[in-house]
């Protein structure tokens, strides 16, 4: 079973996706719910904030701040 993390802030959002993006990974939006979301299919988590917690604690700034340093991870995803 999928766990479900729910995130409050852009900067918590970056740094709990980051190390995952070397895992395989998927959109897990939920656009009725006004979620913005990522899936870790390795670990079998997601990571969940909602649009109006994302922009109001930052938004892509501090998104892009906080995840700059895991992005070597992303070409580096693995099959399993």
């Amino acid at each position: 079973m999928t766990q479900s993390i729910r995130i409050h802030s852009a900067k918590e959002y970056a740094e709990a996706v980051g190390p995952h993006l070397a895992h395989g990974t998927e959109r897990a939006d939920d656009i009725p719910k006004r979620l913005l979301g990522v899936a870790c299919t390795s670990c079998d988590k997601r990571f969940q904030i909602s649009i109006p917690e994302f922009k109001g604690t930052g938004d892509l700034d501090a998104y892009q701040a906080a995840i700059e340093p895991f992005k070597g991870a992303e070409g580096k995803k693995s099959e399993a």
